[in-house]
């Protein structure tokens, strides 16, 4: 990482995505280093692939000058926190990242301010492996304020760059595209630039794969293998790796199964659990979009182990994600519900322990400021107490300690209700089984968005026959098939940019903003048969058949009465044509489409506008209306 000026372009602020472009070398341990900035050098080189012995380089770089600079001594524990990381010991590094982050405050008025930016760039880089990408956006803020105000124009590329690969993972890939693809011109304009592209094509590559853009991605994934090998850069396998997940998402197999088997090779050279799993991950879903649902299996499981091996949360969510899904697609749904579950409780302690992550920076932000205040209460009241009662002078110095610790505390507690008061409203907006959005949130989504123009979708769908799933086979069948027909709705909502939700029982509701009457059937007739396809175990031995009733109107072309919210009128359509469904025989849907726009039509007589001709029956499948 950049120190003391960091006046490469672009460094990398994790490991896995900007490890350092030299090779560590893993054959015997490394000569202890003589001086301070040594130390800091040699471990920066060794942390990602030998993370061990760079934490003895720390170590012992932390004992050999007691004067040493505030950056040296960050940089050093900032070194020492991401090997621990690394080997899994994460609450001992965010122990450390606390302190680093007290060191950063230090240095608020430097004299050379390169030295801050560079640690506050390593503090970034922490906040986010350590699970906390709000804080590394934060302190990333402060970097680039730091760099502006003191005119440090050659560190500005490579603040941005660090910049962009955070915007990457929250998912913000247009402006962390234009970032990378700016630094880049700039580097391939400076003949000496050519190790800086090597990171800069890295990121810029991987926001590419992210943002379903392969074949962009591909001639960066091409340019960084050539330049890896003759350099023999250890992050070889993994650039191979992102190559075999651009063919797969283009579609050639043959390609993507090339490249993953040659990155495995390559792991071997190196033990990097936290590579290997995401490798075995994109292994099971080159397996799964080939039919192997067993190999995928496999592989699935052998990230979530590995994953687990070195505790980072972030690769345990995402491989028990993609193992609940293959075993759903098996049907081994009892460890897939299992999975689920751990899945649940995993994400919610991982978001508890963020939060109080960052309330623990805060508290000890709040106890600094609280100490200069009374040591400057207690200097301003110096030459008043030389002239009052010793009595009187102790009295007042107590009740403004007093003072001092009821605001604190309130402070503190306000910030606890505040956190608490998210989590709440978290849950309020959730339905508990499905996780989809309830009745009362998912009625705040539609008004959000009923204001935008266009044809305007609602959808209502209803199980049938439901009642008699719970009476024959039991709530926790029941429970069962809401979770698969849940999981069908989210996955067409989300191809179609629709918003859905359980409005109550066995009942869910779908808004599309932006359709038109064929769009409208083809996404009803979607759904009806993803859900007629659908094959649950019934819990003894045999698999149950599920179908679904739907209804659905546009909110253009229907007359609201006085009061009505814009889209109550497709509600109340939509719920009749739903119910002529049911009575139609089930596994069926109904709507109605305008025949001549910019005409509205009573929903209350929608019976006499169909046979005039003002509204176009729809029936799915398609069929002559009964």
């Amino acid at each position: 990482m950049t120190k003391n000026g960091g006046t490469k372009l672009v460094h990398g602020v994790l490991s896995c995505l900007l490890a350092l472009t030299l090779q560590a070398t893993r054959a015997h341990a490394q000569p202890l280093p003589e001086s301070v900035q040594a130390a800091i050098d040699q471990c920066e080189r060794l942390e990602y692939a030998e993370p061990a012995e760079a934490l003895r380089i720390a170590d012992h770089g932390l004992t050999l000058d007691p004067q040493m600079t505030p950056a040296q001594r960050g940089l050093l524990l900032a070194c020492r926190a991401w090997s621990q990381m690394q080997t899994g010991e994460m609450n001992e590094a965010r122990e450390q990242t606390l302190e680093i982050d007290r060191l950063a405050g230090e240095m608020a008025d430097p004299d050379d301010p390169r030295d801050r930016v560079g640690l506050l760039i390593r503090l970034a880089s922490l906040h986010y492996r350590g699970g906390d990408p709000v804080s590394a956006l934060e302190v990333m803020d402060r970097a680039l304020e730091l760099t502006r105000s003191h005119g440090l124009d050659e560190d500005l590329p490579h603040v941005l760059g660090n910049l962009a690969i955070y915007l990457t993972e929250s998912g913000q890939f247009k402006p962390a595209i234009e970032h990378f693809e700016r630094i880049l011109e700039l580097a391939e304009g400076n003949p000496s630039a050519a190790s800086p592209q090597v990171p800069v094509r890295y990121n810029l590559a991987r926001a590419l794969l992210l943002d379903d853009r392969p074949e962009e991605a591909l001639p960066h994934l091409q340019w960084l293998i050539s330049a890896m090998e003759s350099a023999k850069d250890p992050r070889l396998a993994t650039a191979v790796s992102m190559t075999g997940s651009a063919w797969r998402k283009l579609g050639d197999f043959e390609q993507a199964e090339q490249y993953l088997n040659r990155a495995q090779a390559l792991h071997q050279q190196f033990d990097n659990p936290g590579e290997l799993s995401g490798l075995r991950g994109e292994q099971a879903l080159l397996a799964l979009d080939r039919g192997r649902l067993a190999e995928a299996e496999a592989y699935a499981r052998q990230a979530l182990s590995l994953a687990r091996s070195i505790e980072y949360e972030r690769s345990i969510l995402e491989a028990l994600t993609q193992l609940v899904d293959i075993l759903a697609l098996r049907g081994n749904y009892a460890e897939a519900l299992t999975l689920h579950r751990e899945y649940a409780e995993r994400n919610q302690t991982f978001l508890e322990e963020n939060q109080r992550s960052r309330l623990d920076a805060l508290e000890s932000q709040l106890g600094m400021e609280r100490q200069a205040r009374e040591i400057d209460e207690l200097r301003q009241t110096s030459a008043v107490q030389q002239l009052q009662l010793r009595q009187e002078s102790f009295r007042r110095q107590m009740a403004w300690v007093a003072l001092l610790a009821v605001l604190v505390m309130a402070l503190l507690i306000s910030i606890l209700q505040r956190a608490q008061q998210q989590r709440l409203l978290r849950v309020s907006r959730t339905d508990g089984l499905t996780g989809l959005a309830n009745r009362r949130h998912l009625t705040f989504q539609i008004q959000g968005s009923a204001s935008t123009r266009g044809n305007r979708l609602l959808m209502l769908l209803d199980l049938d026959h439901f009642k008699q799933v719970n009476d024959r086979w039991g709530h926790d069948i029941g429970d069962r098939v809401l979770l698969e027909v849940s999981g069908v709705l989210r996955r067409v909502a989300e191809a179609n940019g629709a918003m859905c939700g359980r409005w109550g029982g066995e009942e869910f509701a779908l808004f599309l903003p932006g359709t038109d009457a064929q769009a409208a059937a083809s996404l009803a007739e979607q759904l009806r048969r993803e859900i007629a396809d659908l094959q649950v175990e019934d819990g003894a031995g045999g698999r149950l058949s599920i179908t679904a009733s739907l209804g659905f109107a546009p909110v253009e072309g229907l007359r609201r009465d006085s009061g009505q919210e814009l889209w109550e009128p497709a509600l109340k359509c939509a719920d009749q044509l739903l119910y002529r469904a049911k009575h139609a025989g089930r596994n069926r849907g109904f709507g109605v489409w305008p025949a001549h726009p910019g005409t509205e039509v009573n929903p209350l007589a929608m019976d006499a506008a169909l046979d005039s001709g003002e509204l176009q029956l729809l029936s799915v499948p398609a069929r002559s209306p009964d």
